[in-house]
């Protein structure tokens, strides 16, 4: 298959956002506020966007290949979003190799660990004179 998205950055540099969505234990259906958060940032007049990152992660709990697909999961709700604005997306599931291992997490799992974050290529739109 051929990328969708190439980003070059020999000749011109872009500039970079990231943003944070959440998710509740085990799911992967975003809440009303990151949805609102992730169309926000897709509908941003002033931003070309030129493709995004898409880093999922999942919890602890539960097996290493459920986690993997449930990051994968996560990355689709938020690129059905942008992709709906024709946002090109990468995405970058990692499942449990970047989440917290302790005892505790492994028993409830870990907030922070359930997420995706958004990174934003884009360049500011000029506004004519």
């Amino acid at each position: 298959k051929k990328p969708a998205l190439k980003l070059l950055m020999k000749r011109e540099s872009y500039l970079t956002q990231k943003i944070t969505v959440y998710f509740n234990h085990e799911s992967d259906e975003l809440d009303l506020n990151a949805k609102m958060a992730v169309s926000a940032l897709a509908d941003n007049q002033e931003l070309i966007i030129q493709g995004v990152m898409l880093n999922g992660y999942a919890d602890v709990t539960g097996g290493k290949d459920y986690n993997f697909e449930l990051s994968v999961r996560r990355i689709d709700a938020v690129a059905n979003i942008l992709k709906a604005r024709n946002i090109s997306c990468i995405p970058k599931p990692y499942g449990l190799s970047e989440s917290q291992f302790n005892i505790y997490n492994t028993l409830y799992g870990n907030t922070w660990d359930r997420r995706v974050d958004i990174i934003v290529y884009y360049k500011k739109k000029v506004r004519p004179r």
